[in-house]
């Protein structure tokens, strides 16, 4: 595999990676909305609604926390995301088969696209680009062990380390 290669399958593995953190970030803006009108319908209708509004707090919460790892490429985030949307599409299938049985009818485009297209996708791009959670993730800095270990051995300790003096430091200054 070439240099010119390898750089494109990363740019584009990085670019579905994008489009899985759009997705997630999609799901919890809807969540969002479903927790407006869960909180609504609390004030409505009292106590009984208000494990309804928990769950989806908890949801919304979640679905936020996930897009912000995903975005960081922390390998919890993947984990997490994953087991979400496995957890939306059994949701979306009970949906489905209740609809199905006790309305005989078929639920709507948007439910059926929130339920089953918008997670299948997710988990498609999610087994692309498990690459990139592999690597070392973007806020990290990679060391190079040659060469620090030639730069500790080049220089002595005492002259590599700088410290201020107390009265040039802007907080220890004042308390000295």
């Amino acid at each position: 595999m070439t240099e010119q290669s390898n750089t494109t399958e990363r740019s584009d593995r990085t670019q579905l990676l994008d489009i899985a953190w759009a997705l997630v970030v999609l799901q919890g803006a809807i969540l969002t909305m479903v927790l407006i009108e869960s909180a609504f319908g609390t004030l409505v209708g009292g106590f009984p609604t208000i494990p309804s509004l928990i769950l989806t707090l908890g949801a919304t919460t979640l679905a936020f926390l996930s897009a912000r790892g995903l975005r960081a490429r922390k390998r919890w985030a993947r984990r997490v995301t994953i087991f979400s949307e496995w957890g939306l599409i059994g949701l979306a299938s009970i949906d489905l088969v209740l609809t199905i049985a006790l309305a005989s009818n078929l639920p709507g485009l948007v439910s059926m696209v929130t339920g089953f297209v918008i997670p299948i996708t997710v988990l498609r791009v999610m087994r692309k680009t498990k690459q990139l959670f592999r690597q070392t993730p973007v806020d990290e800095v990679a060391v190079d062990e040659a060469a620090f270990d030639e730069m500790a051995l080049s220089e002595p300790i005492g002259e590599s380390i700088h410290l201020p003096a107390s009265s040039d430091h802007p907080v220890l200054g004042t308390l000295v």
